[in-house]
């Protein structure tokens, strides 16, 4: 079906405009299209039409899709706004998106475009249906109020002409306001008159929807129950609807309700005369949950948008960590065990492996359209963990000053959790604490345990005997209002602007996937106490050991030198026979020649010309039982979307070469 939108496009490249125009007409998209690259053009532009949507371009020779948001918001145009640009940097995206871009698009990514212009201009036709229909229903109660007033009028000049029949006008006029009254009291919205700022009449559901009594709120200012931070610009609506400067007004403004709960509030505002005076008729509607909903929509397409520009950096920034890890493995074994030299090897081995946990764990966060990672929840040594946070972050804290005391740290007890996640987390509270105490201070930590029936906190975790480690640091603390959104997304009270806000919400996510949770208190000057809570752990902590395989014949391929030398030395050193395949056709006539050789074979899913994917269907085609660990920075979920050919082993980038052994080892025993 077409769809007759009237698109506006600002594009300085006609070539660029005319893609982008036959895309959308691919799609479905016969509406008109007008493309503007200039300030001036634009601003006649929205005089001339009223578009359905913008498709900006990031930046152009005199103008930006940053100015073209600015001209929106002066104007109070509800336009969605999608930026399409060739250029595709964190640093671009998010400044825009939280200016009010709906979307940041490649135009490597075009196919994008058309749903997501479909569903940004979906969303603001609902909206403006939903102003439409507010707007009926004020017109509707104003013709209902004018009639009203009308027949009052007409009463009284007969109760002047016709004194006589005074008795029946007065019964009239009692049976006139009692059916005014009960529709206004019937009504679904909160309805107010408002004179010289104060509340001259409320029906019951206002009342109800603050809190209150009607008898509590009449007589009062109605800026007593606005949100402190939009009284100002209420205010100011109000004066402008006074003076005739505008006849009828729709607007959202923020309510706080007697319990102090802030309520999201449609507003339609008029000026009414009332005995005589003239006055501000109010009707209220709580759209809270339609706000909420908008909200996390909202959310998830900006988590996409991230996304675009995380997935760019992961697999680059996994074949890095894949070579350190390596090399620190390889160094570590060169020394021996206990030495200085050693010792400082196995920390950055230990960090490059954590900081490919925290990298698979982010990817997951961004990408909202894709299977999350399940946590491995098992029983954990507490002591332990602890202890290793301790020493990756040891440094970063003494050189702030911060002093990190543990009570009892002997006596602590194993909890069920992911560990990986357990790690990130501390690390993440105990950076997070260093922060807060620039001057130094001390960072304490103690263990509760509690029996708890029902968890509010994490309501489908079940009832039991949890441990809670708390995290109490000396910093500069939290306001309320801060504390309250700390596991928002993208909320941050730091100010650097490589603080992205992900850390808490993280956090909390790994948490209560493992049956817990986590809790915030705080207080300006005095500090914070963040508190994780893990249901106790009954059994010992597992010390499997792995069961040895014999020598095997190990197909690797790889097309990144660096890499690919540093697998076959960690197989060789384990005494494993390696053939060695630089891309996809190599990788296949090694494996024609030498396939009853091979035991088992490593590939890369990205490759150049060739991908790994095309040698994994290659292998299966030949022998369907063979035993193949694909690798790749992007998650196995992802890969397994894209690679559905038999049954093939994963591992993530980056790994050691230890940990590749050990894959290596475990994929060629299995089924043995």
């Amino acid at each position: 079906m077409s769809k007759p939108y009237r698109i506006l496009l600002v594009e300085d490249s006609e070539a660029d405009a005319v893609l982008l125009q036959r895309t959308l007409e691919r799609s479905g998209f016969n509406g008109s299209f007008e493309r503007v690259e200039t300030r001036e053009s634009y601003i006649d532009a929205l005089q001339r039409e009223v578009w359905d949507a913008i498709l900006a371009d990031c930046s152009l020779p005199v103008f930006s899709a940053d100015e073209a948001l600015q001209i929106l918001n002066e104007r109070r145009l509800d336009i969605p706004v999608i930026i399409v640009s060739g250029k595709v940097d964190e640093t671009d995206a998010i400044p825009l998106l939280r200016a009010g871009a709906e979307h940041f698009i490649s135009k490597d990514d075009l196919g994008r475009v058309p749903v997501s212009l479909e569903r940004a201009v979906v969303a603001v036709h609902r909206r403006r249906e939903a102003a439409l229909e507010l707007g009926k229903h004020r017109d509707h109660l104003e013709e209902l109020v004018a009639e009203r007033t009308e027949e009052l009028e007409t009463a009284n000049a007969r109760l002047q002409v016709e004194i006589d029949e005074r008795g029946r006008i007065e019964g009239a006029l009692q049976k006139s306001e009692l059916q005014y009254r009960d529709l206004v009291e019937s009504a679904f919205d909160g309805i107010c008159i408002i004179q010289d700022q104060k509340i001259q009449f409320s029906n019951q559901r206002l009342a109800e929807m603050l809190g209150y009594d009607v008898d509590d709120i009449v007589d009062t200012s109605f800026t007593e129950y606005l949100a402190p931070e939009r009284i100002e610009r209420v205010v100011g609506l109000y004066r402008s609807i006074l003076k005739g400067e505008e006849d009828k007004l729709l607007f959202q403004t923020v309510l706080l309700t007697k319990r102090g709960r802030r309520l999201e509030t449609g507003v339609s505002v008029s000026a009414i005369d009332y005995h005589g005076s003239r006055v501000v008729m109010v009707t209220l509607r709580d759209i809270s949950e339609q706000e909420q909903a908008r909200r996390i929509a909202l959310e998830n397409e900006r988590l996409e948008a991230v996304g675009i520009v995380a997935r760019g950096v992961g697999n680059n920034f996994t074949n890095i960590m894949s070579v350190i890890s390596s090399y620190a493995a390889s160094i570590a074994d060169g020394f021996l065990p206990d030495t200085r030299p050693h010792n400082a090897a196995r920390k950055i081995l230990d960090a490059s492996r954590h900081a490919s946990d925290l990298t698979k764990r982010l990817l997951s966060v961004v990408r909202v359209d894709e299977p999350k990672a399940e946590s491995t929840v098992e029983p954990v040594a507490l002591a332990q963990v602890i202890d290793k946070a301790r020493s990756l972050v040891g440094h970063s804290l003494s050189a702030r000053g911060v002093k990190v005391v543990i009570k009892k740290p002997d006596q602590l007890p194993n909890v069920m959790a992911d560990e990986s996640q357990l790690l990130d987390t501390l690390m993440n509270l105990f950076l997070n604490a260093g922060d807060a105490m620039p001057d130094g201070g001390t960072l304490r930590l103690a263990c509760i345990e509690r029996h708890i029936a029902k968890p509010r906190t994490n309501p489908s975790a079940g009832g039991g005997q949890f441990v809670g480690l708390s995290i109490q640091d000396t910093g500069v603390g939290m306001a309320k209002e801060q504390v309250s959104r700390v596991f928002e997304p993208f909320f941050t009270t730091k100010d650097s602007e490589e603080a992205f806000g992900l850390g808490l919400p993280v956090a909390q996510s790994m948490a209560q996937s493992w049956g817990g949770w986590i809790d915030i208190r705080s207080r300006l000057g005095k500090g914070t106490r963040v508190r994780i809570f893990m249901a106790k752990a009954e059994s010992p902590v597992s010390s499997d050991e792995p069961v040895a395989a014999g020598p095997l014949t190990v197909l690797v391929t790889d097309d990144n030198p660096g890499r690919r030398e540093l697998m076959v030395t960690a197989l060789e050193q384990r005494g494993h026979r390696v053939l060695a395949a630089t891309t996809a056709d190599e990788a296949l006539q090694l494996h024609q020649q030498h396939a009853a050789e091979i035991d088992i074979s490593v590939i890369d899913w990205i490759m150049p010309e060739k991908s790994g994917k095309i040698v994994l269907q290659a292998i299966f085609a030949h022998d369907p039982q063979a035993k193949v660990i694909m690798t790749s920075g992007f998650s196995r979920d992802y890969v397994r979307s894209a690679i559905r050919t038999g049954a093939w082993g994963f591992l993530q980038k980056p790994f050691s070469g230890e940990e590749l052994v050990e894959a290596v080892e475990a994929g060629a025993l299995k089924n043995a």
